[in-house]
C-alpha cells in the first residue's frame, strides 16, 4: 500500500481495505473472536425513502440488551449526510437514557453539517447536559484540512 501512488490521501470506500480491516480486527480480538461474528446493527437509513428510519431506529435500539454501546454521528452522519431533527434526537436520548444504553459519539465533521460549530455539537450537549456518561470520538482532520 505504501508504495501505490494511486491511493496516497485519497478517501476510502466507507468500508475501508477489506484486507486491511480484517487484519487490524485478527490483531486486536485474535483469530476466533465470537464479538465479530455476531456483529449488531441498529436502523436509521431508508434508502428507498431516503430519509432517516427513526420508528426502525428506535424499535432496534429498544431490544438492545442493557448497557448496549450505541455509536452515533454528532452532525453530518457519515455516509449520508441526513441528521436527525432536534425532537428526534431528544425522544433517541430520553430512550437511551431509560435504556441504559452507552453512547459513543463520531464527531468528524462539526461546523459541517450546518456551518455552525455550536449548532454541530447540539445533540453532544443534550446527552451531557442529561448526566448521560459517553464517549465521544472527535477529529479535526476535516476542519484544519488535514488531509491536504
Amino acid at each position: 500500500m505504501a508504495a501505490d501512488h494511486n491511493i496516497d490521501k485519497e478517501y476510502l470506500p466507507v468500508s475501508g481495505i477489506d484486507i486491511m480491516c480484517k487484519a487490524a480486527t485478527k490483531l486486536v480480538l485474535g483469530e476466533d473472536c465470537k464479538l465479530i461474528a455476531s456483529k449488531k446493527e441498529y436502523r436509521y437509513w431508508d434508502p428507498s425513502s431516503r430519509k432517516v428510519n427513526f420508528s426502525g431506529m428506535l424499535e432496534d435500539l429498544n431490544k438492545a440488551p442493557e448497557r448496549a454501546i450505541v455509536i452515533l454521528h454528532a452532525c453530518a452522519h457519515n455516509p449520508t449526510g441526513t441528521d436527525l431533527s432536534h425532537d428526534q434526537w431528544n425522544q433517541l436520548a430520553l430512550l437511551i437514557k431509560e435504556k441504559k444504553l452507552f453512547p459513543v459519539f463520531d464527531m468528524a465533521y462539526q461546523g459541517f453539517a450546518s456551518g455552525n460549530l455550536d449548532n454541530d455539537a447540539w445533540a453532544v450537549r443534550l446527552f451531557a447536559s442529561m448526566g448521560m456518561e459517553m464517549f465521544i470520538a472527535q477529529s479535526f482532520s476535516k476542519n484544519f484540512g488535514l488531509y491536504s
